[in-house]
């Protein structure tokens, strides 16, 4: 059996707060709504399935409406199992109205040794919204030992903003993943590696800043702005690592503390702020 599932919703403001309009939910994914920030809506993913394997396929469809405030999360690290063959798609598709704001911040994917997913992902914004998104990848389970060998990863990233694109992104690793990775021009031999996108009127303003508390860093980190956009690269060797350095770029660019579920500990949260 192959799943094909995933969760669309729809957010409105209305009243000083931000509220779930529309809900549709599949094959095991479930979003929750367990706080309220003041008027912002926080949302938690949860994959009852616990993991994707070959074949698999999920979609995230999610509208931000005029003025919305929305921060999305998931419970726990989405695993992609060893395939023979099948692929496993996971599609994001993103729109937030004039005046919305969407944080996108789902927690680490990790690949299993053999494991082979395709990832879309499409956001179209307005000029006066803001988007932040966060991805990271794990390759391999630290926990067990296990050093990622053969399989697939190929990412699909477009931004555009006002129906214009400003962001388009092609990466492929495929064969020997683990060999792939220890070449310096790839990523010199780290298993963990962040892409992060904070689109908004201020983006290009938060360069330095973002420069200086990356010093802090135990990622390898590089960040560059234009067009309204700012990018932050990072790579490191250790899944905690990361997760703790895109925590305190979360902070840093949003003011608030990373989400919960993330398990991340208050001196690693605040490390370069």
């Amino acid at each position: 059996m192959r799943v094909n599932a995933g969760i669309a919703a729809r957010f409105a403001a209305g009243n000083g707060s931000t509220y779930l309009d529309k809900l549709s939910e599949s094959d095991g994914y479930h979003l929750r709504l367990p706080n309220t920030r003041g008027g912002a809506a926080d949302g938690v993913i949860i994959n009852s399935g616990g993991g994707l394997v070959g074949g698999d396929r999920v979609a995230f469809d999610l509208g931000v409406g005029p003025g919305a405030d929305v921060r999305i999360t998931t419970v726990a690290a989405e695993r992609v199992y060893r395939s023979l063959a099948p692929v496993s798609e996971v599609d994001v598709a993103i729109r937030v109205a004039a005046g919305g704001r969407l944080e996108w911040l789902p927690q680490e994917t990790i690949l299993f040794s053999g494991a082979r997913v395709e990832r879309r992902l499409e956001a179209d914004i307005a000029r006066d919204s803001v988007l932040l998104l966060a991805d990271a990848v794990v390759f391999g389970r630290a926990a067990s030992g296990e050093r990622m060998g053969q399989g697939l990863l190929r990412d699909v990233r477009r931004i555009r903003r006002d129906g214009r694109l400003i962001f388009a992104d092609k990466s492929r690793l495929d064969g020997d993943v683990g060999g792939l990775l220890a070449r310096s021009a790839v990523a010199a031999g780290a298993r963990a590696i962040a892409l992060v996108h904070y689109v908004a009127p201020d983006a290009e303003a938060r360069l330095q800043p973002v420069r200086e508390m990356l010093r802090c860093a135990r990622s390898a980190a590089g960040a560059s702005a234009w067009d309204g956009m700012l990018t932050v690269r990072l790579l490191a060797h250790a899944g905690e690592d990361l997760r703790a350095d895109v925590a305190c770029l979360v902070e840093h660019l949003t003011g608030r503390t990373a989400p919960r579920v993330w398990e991340v500990s208050p001196d690693q949260g605040r490390r370069g702020t």
